[in-house]
């Protein structure tokens, strides 16, 4: 389910009412909005930007631009000097916001979001990925170094345990007469 919020005042924002948008005053506001939700859109002015500006850049680095998208509304000749001031904005939009604009920003938002969040996922598989291939090098080297057939075998199923989570395992040899 897809947020918004309004941080400010949206007469400031907006064009008309917007009636599934949550309007808060401080940025405090905006994070108390957020407790318990999903991901959210954050629509605010110029004034609130340069108020909290440390602050919000500091909480978006910290793991909010996961599931905040923070849309600025400004005047139409303003949007790149904004992005220059602001670099952790996601996006500018002309003021006042119609709900059109709104809805159209909210959807490329989250269709953006939910990608960054496949590529995250992707990220740490791929991780995940490398460092078990790492682990596995390791296993053949000692592997390969061992001369003692009974300690070869025991650190095969040492490491198969390792590799797989058992709690036990077994081996089983086959002796020809």
């Amino acid at each position: 389910m897809a947020h918004v919020i309004i941080w400010g005042d949206p007469r400031s924002v907006l064009a008309g009412t917007h009636a599934g948008a949550v309007v808060v005053r401080s940025f405090a506001g905006v994070q108390t909005a957020l407790d318990g939700r999903g991901a959210a859109l954050v629509l605010t002015g110029l004034s609130e930007l340069t108020a909290e500006h440390g602050v919000v850049e500091a909480w978006l680095k910290n793991g909010a631009s996961k599931r905040v998208w923070l849309v600025a509304a400004a005047d139409a000749g303003d949007s790149d000097g904004l992005l220059e001031r602001f670099p952790f904005l996601h996006d500018v939009v002309a003021r006042p916001v119609s709900p059109m604009r709104l809805r159209i920003t909210l959807e490329r938002a989250f269709e953006t979001m939910n990608a960054r969040g496949t590529l995250l996922q992707l990220q740490e598989a791929y991780d995940r990925r490398g460092d078990e291939l790492s682990v596995l090098n390791k296993i053949g080297v000692q592997l390969s170094a061992e001369r003692d057939t009974y300690k070869l075998l025991d650190l095969i199923l040492q490491k198969s345990r390792e590799i797989t989570g058992a709690d036990a395992g077994s081996l089983y040899l086959v002796e020809r007469a």
